[in-house]
């Protein structure tokens, strides 16, 4: 079995409590606001959010397992817009050429003692405070595009110097890697395409990415790739591309795994950047015995 799936088989045993308190999290969060600022809240706020899901569920974990789960946030002013391309256009027209690309990203990190990443996995949604669509641009991206450009900022970040990216058809898990959250009436998840009617609840969004049910693998992109490996790592460093000049950056995941280094310490988990990036709800998973 490798060490994932041990995490895994470990991480049954704790189902009804990730699931009771995920829904919990969002007690005390407004949910009458913009969706901004409702996805501000959920990250930054002291008592609910992601501070709630490290208090009541992290903290469980770690007191009880070889593991040390830290749920850890990053949170943007501004987000990147996506400009979408002829191809996709033609085949979905839309409403406007541009686009975000979305609101909220999710990212699972496993790693071993010393910080080696064993496995991740991030998935990109779409908030919406009511289960109605209002930008048939951004319906189009999720539910049928399978490419876009990406913007000159995040470009400048990027391992591949041009701006052309490729999201995962239905065969390679797009299911996995794109939905949209529902806000109210309580907080779901529907998954793409939205015809399908197809959703969750929000408890079952965060236990299914703890054990690796929802969310889709990437890993370090090489120079030049487009797909999902690039897609993500791209969205990690356009927001720790914002970061003071005197901190000295590498691959984002390290950099995020730094920032958040002791993992146990789970007062010390928010980070907000200035301008562009997609808010981030980071769950990072070490294996104490691994390495």
């Amino acid at each position: 079995m490798t060490a994932f799936g041990k995490f895994v088989n470990t991480i049954v045993g704790y189902e009804a409590i990730i699931k009771q308190h995920s829904l919990l999290s969002w007690n005390g969060i407004n949910l009458g606001a913009t969706e901004p600022e409702i996805i501000k809240d959920y990250l930054l706020t002291s008592g609910v959010g992601v501070d709630y899901l490290n208090r009541n569920i992290a903290a469980k974990i770690h007191n009880n397992t070889q593991y040390t789960v830290k749920f850890a946030s990053v949170y943007a002013h501004s987000k990147p817009r996506i400009t979408r391309t002829a191809n996709s256009i033609a085949n979905c027209t839309g409403d406007t050429g541009q686009c975000e690309l979305g609101d909220l990203m999710l990212a699972l990190v496993f790693i071993d003692k010393n910080k080696k990443i064993i496995h991740a996995s991030a998935h990109l949604a779409q908030a919406k405070k009511d289960p109605v669509l209002t930008s048939a641009s951004q319906q189009c991206l999720y539910d049928k595009d399978l490419e876009f450009e990406m913007p000159a900022n995040a470009v400048r970040e990027s391992v591949t110097q041009h701006s052309l990216r490729r999201l995962p058809d239905y065969t390679e898990q797009r299911i996995h890697a794109l939905s949209y959250l529902i806000l109210k009436p309580g907080v779901s998840i529907r998954q793409v395409p939205w015809s399908s009617n197809m959703g969750y609840g929000y408890e079952h969004f965060i236990y299914r990415m703890l054990i690796g049910d929802i969310g889709k693998s990437f890993k370090t992109p090489i120079a030049g790739e487009e797909e999902w490996n690039c897609i993500v790592d791209d969205m990690i460093n356009i927001g720790t591309g914002k970061v003071s000049s005197s901190t000295v950056r590498g691959y984002g995941l390290p950099f995020i795994l730094d920032k958040f280094n002791y993992f146990f310490f789970l007062g010390e988990y928010k980070m907000e950047i200035p301008d562009d990036g997609i808010p981030t709800i980071y769950i990072i998973v070490q294996d104490n015995e691994l390495g």
